[in-house]
Parts: C-alpha cells; structure tokens; sequence
C-alpha cells in the first residue's frame, strides 16, 4: 500500500488523470499544421457514453494485451507472435535424481542457438528442482532463447559448467582430479572428507556413482580414465531438455512489436513520431 500511495501522490502532483472502468476502442493518428496528433477513443462502460482524448504523445504500455496489437500494426508496426518466456526446463536425467533443492552459487548454461559455434549462454545460480533444473542463469537463458526454444518445442541440449572458476576447461579439471587422487589416494572418493572441487557434496557424489564409481572407492584405486569422465560431468556437462516448466498461464512473453522498428534509445516508434512504448 505504501507504493502504490506514493505512486498515485506523485500522479497526482504532475497533474496525471486516472480513469477507470473506461475502455479504448481505437486510436487514430494525423498530422496538423500544429503538429502531429493522436485521438484515442474510448468508452466509459457503465453510461456507454463515448468519447476522445486527443494528444501529442502517446505511450502504448499495455503489456501483452491483443487488443493493442492491433493498434500497434494500425500505426505501421511489425508484430512478432508472442511465445512464452521466463520458464524452468524440465530434465529427467538420472545424474538429478534426488538432488532437488541443491544448488550451486556460479554455473555457466548453454543452448544451441540455431547459428553454428555461437550458442546461447548465461552464467549464475543453477537450482535442481524436482522436475530439473532453474535458478537465475536458467531463467535468463529462457528468456533470450525464447523463440528458439519455442521452435525446437522446448527440447534442446543444455550444456553446463558446475566448475567455471577452475581455470583452463577441462584440462584445469583433469589437473585438479588427478592431483587430489595423488594427494588423498586414501581417502573414498565420495566420503565425507573427500575434495569435491567447490560443488555441493550430494552433486559431486551423484556424479561419481554417474560415471559408475562406488562412492566408497579409494582415490588411489580408481582409474584415470573414469576420474577424466568425472572431470567432463564437472565442466562439460550434457543433460537433454524434454520440456518446459508448466505453468496454467506464462507471466512472461517474448515477443509483441517488433524492436527494429523502435528506437532503442528513446524507446519511440520509428514509423510514427510520438508514439513511445
């Protein structure tokens, strides 16, 4: 309540008037000799009594709503179809089971993005959730492969690094594996006291038993070559999209009036002047 008074204050000290239960049926433009105008029509729903605003400005803020599509490609704009946005992917993998609710702190996600060697990527928190993976990095991902994602019906290849701090790919994870098993040859290598490189330890261990390693294998005795399929999970890891989260309605959509015809700068329509978004 608090914002929503200080908002409707600072409305009301630049003079701002609110009218409610008023619908608009139509906006149309032309140019005067005093300069370019913008009558928008509207209803007010409980008298039926119609009316016109008339302006020099117009700011079309009305989010996903269809109706404003059409007024948007009335005044020359280019309309690219909404698809959702903003979504967790949904993962069956074995490596995940019984991993929801761990997380890791900075992880670096990637999709195909339709051009060769140029993949969709983002880095941050990933969570394991009951249905797959979400968190910051994997939202933001969502949202700028949107429409590829749409495209390929949400199913996709996810690539993750858990490990981008060590250095050097995975050669630096092969160097760091192979050191902890000359230096804690001992130890089990998915014990309480075993190294697990900066992950949480329930996803270090699912990675062990992953590659087929019992998690009470001493260090010395494993061989190198499974360490090195340990180190691929830790940096180069694959894990198959099948879906997106469900949700009964997306909160979030991309798509609506194109952006190449708005100026990014001004946010204003670069078919009709005065028009802003």
């Amino acid at each position: 309540q608090t914002v929503i008074d200080a908002l409707m204050g600072a409305a009301d000290t630049a003079g701002v008037q609110i009218r409610t239960r008023c619908k608009v049926e139509g906006i149309d433009h032309s140019v005067s000799p005093e300069g370019r105008r913008f009558s928008v029509r509207t209803v007010e729903r409980e008298a039926d009594r119609k009316g016109v605003i008339e302006c020099d400005y117009l700011l079309l803020a009305t989010g996903s709503a269809r109706l404003s599509y059409a007024w948007a490609k009335g005044l020359g704009h280019d309309l690219e179809a909404p698809v959702p946005s903003l979504f967790t992917f949904t993962i069956s993998d074995t490596l995940l089971q019984g991993l929801a609710g761990v997380s890791v702190q900075d992880a670096i996600v990637s999709i195909p993005s339709g051009k060769p060697k140029k993949p969709l990527t983002q880095q941050g928190p990933v969570l394991v959730t009951h249905s797959g993976v979400s968190g910051p990095a994997i939202l933001r991902l969502s949202a700028f492969g949107a429409r590829v994602l749409h495209e390929t019906d949400y199913k996709t290849t996810l690539k993750i690094n858990w490990t981008p701090e060590i250095e050097r790919g995975i050669e630096g994870v092969v160097e760091q594996v192979l050191e902890a098993k000359a230096k804690d040859s001992a130890k089990t290598v998915g014990g309480a006291s075993s190294p697990t490189f900066g992950l949480p330890r329930r996803l270090w261990q699912a990675m062990v038993a992953k590659v087929g390693l019992k998690s009470d294998a001493k260090w010395g005795e494993v061989k190198n070559s499974d360490l090195r399929k340990v180190a691929a999970l830790m940096c180069q890891c694959q894990l198959e999209v099948q879906g997106k989260g469900t949700f009964k309605d997306e909160f979030v959509t991309a798509g609506g009036v194109s952006l190449k015809g708005v100026d990014m700068k001004r946010l204003e329509s670069k078919s009709v002047e005065g028009i802003y978004f």
